[in-house]
């Protein structure tokens, strides 16, 4: 995506915390086999503690996560264990996840609430982002060369999928891998590559982009 949104950037991992996950198709894509009843089980015990945050109950709330892929969760829920995200007071959300890891103490119950969370159905939400959607569909042009043409996804790259995210989540992210208050540690090598993978977009851009990928599955877009 180049300043006009039309010229492709290669490798761009568009690397978000939560969300809603997309396609089916790599949800279990961790080497890991399908969480048995006991694991789901434990991980429900876990996720209805994040739901205070995780959902509609409170104005001031984290993304919805039901359906997010389950590699993706656990790759999150690690950096924020590493301590490669939520460690920046700039970004105050990330500091109030991290501040919550005590509900994970081992790697069984990150791995037991990443599979209960991919387990369920995505959620539907409101969409609130506006923007020029021929404008994003040629910028997106350059994503999908990781996330797939229809924002699905691809494992391999380590990119998550797009399509049923919140709008305001993912413009949300942009601005702040934009601003490199994510994507800033060092050992975060897939959040450097997005951070540096932005850094010429213009809040219009990102706008137009983000109106679009919401809506890339409708079938009169």
């Amino acid at each position: 995506m180049a300043k006009s949104c039309h010229t492709p950037v290669l490798g761009l991992v568009l690397v978000f915390a939560c969300g809603c996950g997309g396609q089916k198709s790599n949800t279990g894509a961790t080497g890991h086999p399908p969480p048995t009843t006991a694991e789901l089980a434990a991980g429900k015990v876990i996720w209805e503690t994040c739901t205070i945050c995780h959902s509609t109950k409170e104005m001031q709330r984290g993304p919805l996560l039901e359906g997010r892929e389950a590699w993706y969760v656990e790759s999150q829920l690690h950096k924020f264990k590493n301590q490669w995200r939520g460690t920046n007071t700039a970004n105050r959300s990330a500091v109030l996840m991290a501040s919550a890891l005590d509900k994970l103490p081992d790697e069984d119950a990150i791995k037991n609430v990443a599979g209960y969370i991919a387990s369920l159905p995505p959620v539907e939400h409101r969409k609130t982002v506006r923007g020029d959607l021929e404008r994003g569909r040629a910028g997106y042009t350059a994503c999908a060369i990781c996330h797939g043409p229809k924002a699905e996804g691809i494992v391999q790259l380590k990119a998550p999928a797009l399509a049923e995210l919140e709008d305001w989540y993912i413009l949300d992210q942009l601005r702040k891998f934009k601003n490199k208050t994510r994507g800033y540690h060092p050992d975060d090598i897939t959040g450097q590559q997005m951070s540096a993978a932005i850094q010429h977009l213009t809040p219009q851009d990102m706008k137009d982009i983000t109106a679009f990928v919401v809506r890339i599955n409708e079938q009169d877009l």
